[in-house]
C-alpha cells in the first residue's frame, strides 16, 4: 500500500494467445517488450510511491532484456531497435496489449486507459514502399489522415490518401505506427486507429542514429 494511493495489489489476468508456443509465441509477443521499458514515464501518479516505481523500474529492465534475448537468440535479428526506445503512452500501450487479455478478476481496479480501433498494414512493406493500410475511418468526420510513424523519440507523419500511405526512406527496427487527423503532433484525441507496429530489420554494424 503506497501512502495517498490505496492499495495496488492486484490478481493476474488471464492471457489469451492461440500460437504454437514453439514458433508463433515468440514471434507475437515479442514486438509487444519493445514498448513495455519506455511506457513508464506515462504515470507520473505513481512517482509519489516509491515501493511501487521500485518495483516497475525492475520489471521494466527485465522485459527489455527479455526483448533483446528474442531478438538476438530466437530470430537472429538485433538485438536493439534504434538508439531509442519508442515511449507510448498508457492508451496505446493497452491498444497493443489488450487483443491479448482474455479477463481480468473483478476485484481488480478498472485501468485508466482506453484502446484504440485495430490498424492493419496489409502485404509486405519496405523503407520507402507505398503500404496499404485497414481501418475504420468513421470516427475520422471526413478530415485529412496522417500515418504518425513513431520511431525513437521522433515522429514522423505522413498523409494518406485512398487508405495508402508512402513510408519515408531510412526507418529501423520497430516502428509504431497510428493514424491521426494531427499531422503534426501525435495526441490521443487525434488518433483514430492503432498502433500497428512494423518491425524493420537491421544489421550489427548499420548506423543507428534515431
Amino acid at each position: 500500500t503506497c501512502a495517498g494511493h490505496g492499495d495496488f495489489r492486484l490478481t493476474a489476468c488471464i492471457a489469451r494467445i492461440t500460437a504454437r508456443p514453439d514458433v508463433q509465441f515468440r514471434i507475437i509477443i515479442n514486438p509487444l517488450n519493445g514498448p513495455v521499458p519506455t511506457s513508464s514515464d506515462q504515470f507520473p501518479a505513481y512517482e509519489l510511491c516509491v515501493p511501487t516505481l521500485t518495483a516497475a523500474g525492475s520489471i521494466l529492465s527485465m522485459e527489455a532484456r527479455h526483448a533483446a534475448w528474442l531478438n538476438a537468440i530466437t530470430q537472429s535479428m538485433s538485438p536493439w531497435s534504434t538508439a531509442f526506445d519508442v515511449p507510448l503512452d498508457g492508451n496505446e500501450a493497452y491498444s497493443l496489449a489488450s487483443p491479448f487479455i482474455k479477463s481480468c478478476p473483478s476485484s481488480n481496479p478498472t485501468l485508466p486507459f482506453t484502446a484504440f480501433s485495430k490498424l492493419s498494414v496489409n502485404g509486405k512493406y519496405s523503407p520507402g514502399s507505398q503500404i496499404s493500410l485497414s481501418f475504420d475511418a468513421s470516427k475520422a468526420n471526413g478530415q485529412s489522415l496522417f500515418l504518425a510513424l513513431q520511431t525513437g523519440l521522433n515522429t514522423i507523419f505522413t498523409p494518406i490518401n485512398n487508405n495508402k500511405a508512402t513510408l519515408p526512406p531510412g526507418l529501423q527496427g520497430f516502428v509504431y505506427a497510428t493514424v491521426s487527423t494531427n499531422g503534426q503532433q501525435l495526441l490521443d484525441g487525434s488518433i483514430i486507429a492503432g498502433p500497428a507496429i512494423l518491425n524493420f530489420p537491421f544489421l550489427s554494424s548499420a548506423s543507428n542514429p534515431n
